[in-house]
């Protein structure tokens, strides 16, 4: 009798995204957050998809339909994020997709801002580590006009 074994295992932690709450008169900038993430996906990989991952915050009732707050998700930008395939490096390369992206209708930010920030993103979710001595690459594929 056999049973498939898998390598990874379910983790729990949190990843940065750009969050906006569309139509709050209090709450109208770009904020970068921590929010919980759970994965059984390996490192980095997990981490930097993460990043555009659909978000709706847990309510307590006072806001009656919950909806995505990730501008990333929200905009059709995709990230990825894996070692390169150097030699003995632990250099990490991430790739910003724009190829899908748009605005949605009614949002004050240019894809451009909300880019930059999911650039912010990716960045903080490899800072150096002058240990490893590892290096982080952004590539950014824009839509072809």
């Amino acid at each position: 009798m056999t049973c498939p074994v898998f390598a990874s295992g379910l983790q729990l932690s949190s990843v940065k995204q750009v969050l906006y709450l569309y139509g709050a008169e209090t709450d109208c900038v770009m904020k970068i957050v921590d929010v919980p993430f759970a994965s059984g996906y390996s490192d980095p990989e997990w981490f930097f998809a993460a990043i555009s991952e659909p978000f709706v915050p847990p309510t307590d009732g006072s806001w009656k339909e919950p909806s995505d707050v990730n501008l990333a998700s929200l905009y059709g930008i995709s990230v990825r994020g894996t070692y390169t395939n150097k030699k003995d490096s632990n250099d990490v390369e991430v790739t910003i997709d724009l190829t899908k992206a748009k605005v949605p209708e009614g949002y004050p930010f240019t894809l451009e801002q909300v880019t930059e920030q999911v650039k912010k993103c990716a960045e903080l979710m490899y800072p150096y580590d002058p240990k490893i001595d590892s290096k982080l690459e952004i590539k950014v594929l824009k839509a072809k006009n």
